[in-house]
């Protein structure tokens, strides 16, 4: 056997830049290369948190300046040209996560505001509700019960359960932050925060922790009995089975591993899925999450948000007015 230190220097370096012009070959098959990235200017510099498409013409993206105003966008044209509303003194901070119903639309920002929109073509009412806290996410399984998740910091947060005037008819308090929300059906909803993951199987009369930890869970997403959970120190966790199960496709407290900072999850099917996070990062799966590969990059700004958009677009938005439309 013929050592490298063996040989003459000029073997040795040829052998050397060979393997690295290899590991850069390698390197760049595990970057995405869309067809097409363009930014959208849609008249803000606020962070925008949120961005929910309810058919190819109609969308809608939510944000602002987290104390001092509210960011809330609209199109009719599938995203071309955007209208921004601001509410005035008495609701000014920042809306935080977008849902809806048919064509009615649903949001929520802090110190317990519940935000309204009957279609595109109506004007943004807000209600304030009992609880002035930071309201984080909301979703509706059915058109007149939804759930608000609740921000009190680490260690306390809570579910509210709502009808579609802001009425809060129950509340559930837990030693944790809730962040988002998703549901697979009306009895089934899943939540996480702070190092934890819940489950209803009945409408939210009862909570379950799922036995799944390690990380700030910010956003989850479940599609029948799969469900997919990110956080903050970039672990993606995942269930095939309703929650039966868990496993880590990634461990974020794993140092040998690259350090992602997540706040987005999203899955066309079960099997292709994307996430967003902060520096720019978006990855994508093909194979339920078992794989995750980066997009070339694009932006140096967070990205908060990722979502579906008109004619297989997926659509990104973060800090400092950021929105981007990725054709693949």
């Amino acid at each position: 056997m013929i050592l490298i230190t063996d040989l003459p220097l000029r073997y040795t370096l040829k052998i050397t830049i060979l393997a690295m012009v290899m590991f850069v070959a390698a390197c760049k098959k595990d970057v995405l290369s869309p067809e097409k990235i363009g930014r959208v200017n849609v008249g803000t510099e606020g962070t925008l948190y949120d961005i929910l498409f309810i058919n190819d013409s109609v969308g809608f993206i939510a944000g602002g300046e987290r104390y001092l105003r509210s960011d809330l966008l609209t199109t009719t044209d599938g995203g071309e040209t955007w209208s921004l509303f601001h509410f005035g003194e008495d609701a000014k901070k920042a809306v935080y996560k977008l849902s809806h119903v048919g064509e009615k639309i649903y949001a929520v920002g802090l110190d317990g505001k519940f935000i309204t929109k009957r279609n595109s073509s109506s004007e943004w009412q807000y209600i304030q509700t009992a609880w002035w806290q930071w309201y984080e996410s909301i979703i509706f399984p059915e058109s007149d019960h939804g759930y608000i998740a609740v921000n009190m910091g680490f260690a306390s947060g809570a579910i509210l359960q709502t009808d579609s005037l802001g009425n809060l008819f129950k509340i559930d308090s837990f030693p944790c932050s809730v962040s988002d929300l998703s549901f697979s059906s009306a009895e089934t909803v899943y939540a996480c925060g702070y190092g934890t993951i819940l489950k209803t199987e009945d409408g939210g009369a009862t909570w379950k922790i799922q036995e799944i930890a390690g990380d700030n869970f910010k956003s989850i997403c479940c599609i029948d009995n799969h469900v997919w959970a990110v956080g903050n120190n970039g672990s993606i966790v995942h269930s095939g089975n309703g929650g039966k199960t868990w496993e880590h496709q990634r461990n974020g407290n794993n140092l040998l591993i690259k350090k992602y900072r997540l706040n987005s999850v999203f899955f066309k099917d079960p099997a292709t899925g994307y996430a967003s996070g902060d520096n720019g990062l978006l990855l994508k799966t093909t194979d339920g999450g078992a794989h995750w590969v980066e997009f070339e990059h694009f932006t140096d700004n967070d990205l908060m948000a990722v979502a579906p958009g008109p004619s297989g677009s997926i659509w990104v938005t973060g800090y400092k007015g950021t929105v981007f439309r990725i054709r693949e």
